[in-house]
């Protein structure tokens, strides 16, 4: 089982890498004229990093209860 706490650091890694690609080819488009495929990768690369940046959001709030978790004390979570 793999804990989000440990491959928090991972996702945000990816998600700078597709900025990072997502930035070179914009400005690759600003700054040549260049094909169609090109513009049509850079929209693909802007959907992509909207969704990894959401995802963000929720892997950080799992990552955060788990290190929570790991924190406590076992009889007194099953105490109740």
């Amino acid at each position: 089982m793999e804990w989000s706490s440990a491959a928090f650091g991972e996702h945000i890694v990816d998600s700078l890498d597709t900025l990072h690609e997502c930035l070179t080819c914009k400005l690759h488009v600003m700054l040549d004229d260049i094909p169609p495929t090109e513009v049509s990768q850079a929209e693909n690369l802007d959907r992509e990093l909207i969704r990894k940046s959401v995802a963000l959001d929720s892997i950080y709030e799992q990552a955060a209860f788990e290190i929570r978790l790991g924190r406590l004390n076992g009889e007194v979570v099953f105490t109740y």
